[in-house]
């Protein structure tokens, strides 16, 4: 086993502060230094599975994930683009999205602070120790400093390379929120936990590019566009064995985020009691979805809420429509895989039966 190395990072965290002499109290980030132990993985435990190369100026152009542990591992990526090749390139990195105010993200030791604004915020939106007058009644630095502990689980030195673990690379059709009607058959590969690639309306695992055309297809059609969709072009993509898991349930978390996003920006009254009730009990069903929900109850709840929703609100509340929209291809899909499945089962039931 290769050597473990020691390194220094700024890790956010959420705290409550007053200022000067002010009585009020108020939420701030603030971000510390820690120390954090960064493993190495030897390369014979940690084979390339999946090597991508980009040809339309995406950044990063290429990216290669390993298999380790049962995971994916794949490069680090800076805030300008570029794949970091040590701990060097990361203290670099982050002096760099310092100084120019920067979102990377990448970024592993983020605030945690569900349901607040201030989750996953970075050091490079941390209040500067330097701010007048600022005295911190409580904080969440203990608790930051072993989170960031855990989190360095995530990252790996392999072949003298800083590598994070990573979700697989997918197929993604259309855009998302707000921008679902315009590229509605566009299909492209795209690195899901990666915010800079994060444009879609459903995604579909590596060894299912087929069906993310026939859907993307679907979508054109259903939307008045022509269905002449093919994969973008300029993409090259070589596979090992490895099993990729299905993508419907982390769409449905995230479409559904982008709704509550909407929705928290809307006049309640204004969405109908109907609409409510189904938008609660969704959201009851994409909390527990990786627990106890199955994804057939949660694509149930789906269409029960997109059917709750008032076609009026396409022109008054347009926000809340174009959100919907992302669900509404979540059932769409879930129609198409059934009716595909469907298909496979009768022909299997024929050659059967010969």
């Amino acid at each position: 086993m290769e050597d473990d190395i020691l390194a220094d990072v700024d890790v956010a965290y959420l705290a409550r502060a007053s200022r000067g002499r002010e009585r009020g109290v108020s939420e701030v980030v603030l971000a510390e230094r820690a120390t954090v132990v960064i493993r190495s993985l030897p390369a014979d435990e940690a084979p390339v599975t999946v090597s991508v190369r980009w040809d339309d100026g995406d950044v990063p152009s290429t990216m290669r994930w390993r298999a380790a542990e049962g995971s994916l591992w794949r490069p680090l990526v800076g805030p300008q683009g570029t794949v970091l090749r040590d701990m060097g390139d990361f203290r670099a990195a982050a002096g760099h999205a310092l100084e120019n105010h920067g979102e990377w993200h990448d970024y592993p030791f983020r605030a945690h602070a569900p349901g607040r604004p201030y989750h996953n915020w970075t050091q490079f939106d941390a209040t500067g120790p330097e701010a007048r007058g600022l005295r911190v009644r409580s904080d969440d630095r203990v608790a930051a400093h072993e989170r960031a502990q855990q989190k360095a689980r995530d990252l790996a030195l392999i072949e003298g390379e800083l590598h994070m673990r990573s979700l697989p690379p997918v197929w993604a059709v259309g855009r998302t929120f707000p921008f679902a009607w315009r590229e509605p058959g566009s299909v492209r590969l795209v690195m899901p936990d990666h915010g800079g690639h994060a444009n879609w309306l459903a995604t579909f695992p590596l060894d299912r590019g087929e069906d993310a055309l026939a859907f993307a297809r679907l979508r054109a059609t259903h939307c008045g566009q022509a269905a002449d969709v093919v994969a973008e072009p300029a993409v090259h993509v070589d596979i090992a064995e490895w099993e990729f898991p299905d993508t419907r349930g982390a769409d449905m978390i995230r479409a559904f985020a982008a709704v509550e996003r909407s929705v928290y920006s809307t006049e309640i009254g204004l969405l109908g009691r109907a609409f409510l009730k189904a938008y609660g009990d969704l959201g009851d069903l994409i909390d527990r979805l990786a627990e106890t929900s199955p994804v057939e109850s949660v694509v149930a709840a789906t269409r029960a809420l997109v059917e709750a929703a008032n076609p009026a609100w396409q022109r008054r509340e347009s926000i809340v429509w174009d959100a919907l929209d992302i669900l509404r291809a979540q059932v769409q899909r879930h129609d198409m895989e059934f009716e595909r499945s469907m298909e496979a089962d009768a022909e299997a039931f024929a050659s059967a039966s010969i």
